[in-house]
């Protein structure tokens, strides 16, 4: 058989038919309210959602809420929670189920439960204490030290709220200066918007945190559902790790707000934290003052005594002086003895060494003088030595040479019976060089002769 085939919107109509009929019931349905607005019609239309351990999105169904139910179920809630049905909230809420081919799968809101999201917030606020504690957080910034006096004041607040305006007012003027120095550090202070916008401040603080002694976080009052921020886990912890001392003033009388408890003082409204703070100015003054008081009677007993002291010094001073003069006096004298003594042996003592250094030194002289006389004796002898032994070697050499040249003249030569033989006033060395046509001349120890060569071939 071939699979059937459908239309979307045939197969849509199946869909809602099927809904209508296995799911035509009223059901309480646990969720997170998501993108809440309201149209010019006057119906509300919402997203629920469901989140995991890991705040991850784990279910999400579009909802709606008729104009009619819409009006009557605001009021409501509002008058039993003190605050409006919005985005970010845990309901319970009484849904049916319904599927539109065009617009696919809705919730129709028909009731809600406004002592579900009370108790809700109840559960929240009890985890966020248990959790702030085991962190070690609850007591963590009202173990820091107050500094004195307190002055630099940072503010966090909306700059419209009647509760800062309060606050502002109550803070005193000294002489027509003020007092404190405050700093506002704008902050939504209910809505969706109060934790990140009063975290960013505290970050803001932080970066200068060294031009303030104290924060103040104030607000004017309101239901106990638009406080449901200051029991957000992430604001109470950035209150407890601020590095000042925290004041906080949320304004309201009935309950304690987690905020209130991390922080350092915990006050019911703004107007008290302010009157908290001029009274410790106050205190503060007033024990400035006491002390000026004290300072100025210790001043006049301390300049009373000295003038006595001084009316005194004046009739002991001449007295003093005159003795401490005789003494100076005689103190120089006695040192002008010791310096005489001193001087005298001194030069003796100077004169006796030099004495002594003289002689030294006239002993060492005539030591090198004597020294250096054997030397150059020593020098002279040695010197003459020297010369007398260069003087025979060169005798001896000139007796070698003389001989030489005795034994090398061309007359000794001759007498021992060597002739010379020139032919044409040359001296012949080879018999290659005579020419017969030309007499030899031979010269002899004693005389001459004349020769006539003979020819070879004759």
């Amino acid at each position: 058989m071939p699979e059937p085939n459908y239309s979307l919107s045939e197969l849509n109509r199946s869909i809602r038919l099927c809904l209508e009929h296995h799911l035509s019931g009223r059901y309480w349905v646990r969720a997170e309210t998501s993108e809440v607005r309201t149209n010019p019609s006057g119906h509300c239309y919402l997203e629920l959602v469901e989140k995991g351990a890991r705040d991850q999105m784990v279910a999400r169904m579009r909802a709606m809420i008729w104009a009619n139910t819409w009006s009557s179920l605001r009021a409501e809630f509002k008058s039993v929670t003190g605050m409006n049905f919005d985005s970010g909230m845990s309901v319970m809420v009484l849904v049916r189920i319904a599927y539109h081919e065009l617009y696919g799968m809705s919730l129709m809101i028909e009731d809600i439960d406004p002592a579900y999201s009370m108790g809700e917030m109840a559960r929240l606020r009890r985890e966020c204490i248990e959790r702030l504690r085991k962190e070690g957080l609850m007591e963590l910034n009202g173990r820091l030290e107050l500094p004195c006096p307190i002055r630099r004041i940072a503010i966090i607040s909306s700059p419209t709220a009647a509760g800062y305006q309060d606050f502002m007012r109550h803070l005193p003027l000294f002489e027509g200066h003020k007092v404190f120095h405050t700093a506002l550090f704008p902050a939504n202070m209910q809505g969706q918007e109060t934790t990140r916008s009063v975290v960013a401040a505290l970050e803001h603080i932080h970066r200068n945190a060294r031009h303030f002694d104290v924060v103040v976080l104030i607000r004017g009052g309101g239901a106990v559902a638009e406080l449901q921020a200051f029991d957000d886990y992430t604001l109470a912890a950035a209150l407890a790790q601020c590095e000042l001392p925290v004041f906080t003033g949320i304004g309201h009388d009935r309950d304690t707000s987690v905020a209130d408890m991390v922080a350092h003082h915990a006050f019911k409204t703004p107007t008290a934290v302010a009157d908290y703070l001029v009274a410790e100015w106050r205190t503060q003054l007033e024990g400035l003052q006491a002390r000026q008081v004290q300072l100025r009677e210790a001043v006049r007993h301390t300049l009373l005594y000295n003038s006595e002291w001084l009316g005194r010094l004046q009739y002991k001073l001449p007295l003093v002086a005159g003795r401490r003069m005789e003494q100076a006096r005689q103190s120089i004298t006695r040192s002008e003895h010791r310096l005489k003594f001193s001087a005298s042996d001194a030069l003796r003592n100077r004169t006796n060494r030099l004495d002594m250094l003289r002689m030294r030194i006239s002993q060492r002289a005539n030591h090198l003088v004597q020294r250096q006389h054997e030397h150059d004796t020593r020098l002279a002898e040695d010197l003459h030595r020297a010369v007398s032994l260069c003087m025979a070697q060169y005798a001896l050499r000139l007796s070698g040479q003389e001989q030489a040249i005795r034994l090398s003249d061309p007359k000794q030569i001759l007498r021992r019976g060597f002739s010379v033989v020139r032919q044409q006033g040359h001296a012949l060395r080879s018999v290659w060089q005579v020419d017969a046509s030309s007499p030899l001349i031979i010269t002899l120890s004693e005389g001459m002769l004349r020769a006539q060569p003979i020819d070879s071939e004759s």
